[in-house]
């Protein structure tokens, strides 16, 4: 758009690249998110991309990615986001293990901060999980939370609440962290259903496995929904004193 200048590559997904990027005006970096060419021709694709370019708009908060600019290029769509030097927290998990109770409460306060602030927003962010959860060290020791990844969101001022089922019938979401119903029964999804996602990666958090696995999704949320998870006990013995940590004590 004439506005940043692409320097760098950050990563690629399912939907495209993030590119690190100057604003050419401030000389500012950013993180810029760039739609696959393939995509291009997908109605479904570029919905998804403006709905979450609709969101990011009407989203601010500390422990969520801030939106900076978007637009689109030649027909390519775009969405500017600010820069942020950390970690994921599945990169964290992979390269450490599970993780401390004490440290995961404050992991687990901010989330819960965002989530609150979106759902405030009317945005529900329907795919939360290790890979869109940011750490970032702060100068002090602490660390500080973003979310990122809006992409699959259902948001009342950007799709008048769309349905938990996409129009093929896929779910909206990642197996293991959905919350049954919306598998089993195809509810829509409401806020109580990020609060589920979260739940399972604070398990994850505190014992370094998911709670449950399975070949299909549909079994994944059948033992969701009808079995007991393991214990911290019976998975990791050094958390059982995570049993102090109370749901109060989380705001």
């Amino acid at each position: 758009g004439g506005r940043y200048r692409v320097t760098r590559l950050l990563g690629r997904g399912g939907m495209g690249a993030v590119w690190v990027a100057r604003a050419q005006q401030t000389g500012a970096e950013v993180a810029v998110k760039l739609i696959k060419a393939s995509l291009l021709d997908d109605p479904a694709a570029l919905q998804r991309f403006r709905r979450e370019m609709r969101v990011m708009a009407g989203l601010s908060h500390e422990n969520i990615v801030r939106g900076v600019d978007a637009g689109e290029d030649e027909g390519v769509l775009w969405l500017a986001m600010e820069l942020i030097a950390g970690q994921t927290l599945r990169e964290r998990l992979d390269a450490r293990g599970r993780m401390p109770w004490q440290d995961s409460l404050g992991v687990v306060r901010q989330i819960a901060r965002g989530l609150g602030a979106a759902h405030q927003a009317g945005v529900v962010h329907r795919d939360l999980k290790p890979e869109n959860i940011m750490i970032v060290p702060g100068e002090d020791g602490a660390v500080h939370v973003k979310l990122l990844d809006f992409g699959v969101a259902k948001a009342s001022h950007a799709d008048g609440g769309q349905s938990s089922m996409t129009g093929t019938g896929f779910i909206v979401g990642t197996p293991g962290y959905v919350a049954p119903e919306v598998v089993l029964e195809g509810k829509t999804n409401d806020p109580r259903t990020d609060f589920y996602a979260l739940g399972v990666v604070w398990y994850e958090m505190l014992t370094g496995q998911k709670p449950f696995t399975a070949k299909t999704a549909f079994a994944l949320a059948m033992r969701h929904a009808h079995e007991r998870p393991p214990t911290f006990n019976e998975v990791a013995p050094f958390a059982q004193c995570a049993r102090r940590v109370s749901s109060a004590s989380l705001f």
